[in-house]
């Protein structure tokens, strides 16, 4: 998962593809400046805390909050860990509250204080599900209020979260404009 905050760009975890290891999750972190001729050199940061591929990550205020992935058992997680950023990345990782359900593949954005995650799958041993909710939570806080209602329609989440995500980052720079605090 990738996102940027203060002119950088970090990317979170993953899942490793070549011919001996394909769908490892990893634990790597990276960071680069982006510029007008594009994304600057590649830096590691600080590991995350579990190796998971399909997180979603969100930045706010000086910080990025990551949650769900699939771990090496291909099953859906409900971790969430908060890191502080820095000019080396992700400083330092702590824990945040779990969501109530584990899930992956979701789309994570963040303003005002609070994280929202679109959609997703949940993949357990007892089988797997698509989701349709929206979830969202203080980022200082248990990411355990939810909203479900309305249901969201699945085939719209990904194009409809990336819109959402255009959307904020439109709206800090029409703010910062004015004098505002942006997103």
């Amino acid at each position: 998962s990738c996102t940027v905050y203060s002119g950088d760009i970090l990317c979170v975890a993953g899942e490793t593809y070549n011919e001996s290891s394909k769908n490892i999750p990893v634990a790597d972190v990276y960071f680069a400046p982006l510029g007008p001729s594009g994304i600057g050199r590649w830096i590691a940061a600080q590991s995350y805390p579990a190796a998971l591929a399909a997180l979603s990550c969100a930045t706010y205020g000086g910080y990025v909050h990551c949650a769900g992935g699939f771990g090496i058992s291909q099953l859906s997680e409900a971790s969430a860990y908060l890191g502080a950023f820095s000019t080396s990345g992700a400083a330092s990782w702590g824990d945040a509250t779990p969501y109530p359900f584990p899930f992956d593949t979701s789309s994570c954005v963040a303003a005002a204080g609070y994280v929202y995650c679109v959609a997703g799958i949940s993949v357990t041993r007892s089988g797997s599900s698509v989701l349709s909710s929206t979830y969202y939570a203080p980022l200082s806080a248990s990411p355990t209020r939810t909203s479900t209602t309305p249901e969201f329609p699945v085939i719209l989440a990904i194009p409809i979260a990336f819109a959402f995500a255009l959307l904020l980052v439109g709206l800090g720079r029409r703010n910062r404009k004015k004098g505002a605090p942006g997103v």
